[in-house]
């Protein structure tokens, strides 16, 4: 018996055909997110673009006067302002517009060329707006920059401006003085608690031992130094000069020059010192 081997067979136009098909929705669907993707990306830009446009004519428009300098409010320009420099209040913006591909910026010079596509148009209305929060209705003047673009997209901003007051507040003010009482302790009142006491009653009994304490108590002449202690100097010509802590500095002399200090250093037993 004879038998023959099975050759590899390929794949048939049908199935070709179904793969390519399937492959063909898989890119086009993949590319559609991408373009989608992109396309939102881009319109994002346009939004932001439009924006920034409409908000610098705004802020044009915004950085004139309310009305003429005579006081008079006509909506439009008035005579003699034909181009943009010559405008010199808000209202004279009413009915100015800008084509695509020629806007320009406040000094005159023409904006990049990412701007191209879009236009922007400037409406001035006076009328009366109900503000929120203040219960009655504010007379003044309503802006609207409206910005297209080459395929009818548009985007519009509003501001309003109250109109301005022109009467002069009167305001009176209290200059409120503080005297300041300048408890600063001073004591100028010189109160010399002169406990001095210095009558020397001589009670040396031997030498005169240099080290009795005769240390004028701190005196310092502090005539009102009074800085930071009670003033009761000891005496110690002190006029309130107790130069910190509580006037005696550690001794208790008084400036007396008694010297018999009560016992230990200044007794002269038959001439021994102790």
């Amino acid at each position: 018996m004879i038998t023959r081997a099975r050759r590899d067979r390929g794949f048939t136009l049908a199935e070709a055909l179904m793969a390519t098909v399937v492959l063909s929705v898989a890119v086009l669907s993949v590319t559609e997110a991408v373009i989608s993707g992109q396309m939102q990306a881009y319109d994002a830009q346009l939004s932001q673009r439009a924006l920034m446009v409409g908000e610098q004519m705004i802020e044009r428009v915004l950085s004139l006067p309310y009305d003429d300098p005579g006081g008079a409010l006509t909506i439009g320009p008035d005579n003699g302002e034909s181009t943009v420099d010559q405008f010199d209040n808000i209202d004279d913006f009413h009915g100015y517009n800008e084509s695509a591909g020629n806007l320009i910026d406040s000094t005159g010079a023409s904006l990049p060329s990412e701007f191209d596509r879009l236009s922007r148009s400037v409406t001035v209305t006076s009328g009366s707006v109900n503000v929120p929060g203040f219960g009655a209705a504010v007379n003044g003047l309503t802006i609207t920059v409206t910005v297209s673009d080459t395929t009818g997209r548009t985007w519009a901003l509003t501001r309003f401006v109250a109109e301005a007051n022109t009467e002069a507040g009167t305001g009176s003010g209290s200059t409120n003085t503080n005297t300041g009482d300048s408890n600063g302790g001073d004591n100028s009142s010189d109160d010399d608690n002169n406990n001095d006491n210095s009558h020397d009653n001589g009670n040396h009994y031997g030498n005169d031992n240099p080290d009795n304490n005769d240390n004028d108590n701190g005196g310092n002449n502090g005539n009102n130094g009074n800085n930071g202690g009670n003033g009761n100097n000891g005496g110690n010509n002190g006029d309130n000069g107790n130069h910190g802590g509580n006037g005696n500095h550690g001794n208790h002399d008084d400036d007396d020059d008694d010297d018999d200090h009560g016992g230990w250093g200044g007794w002269d037993w038959g001439g021994w010192w102790w």
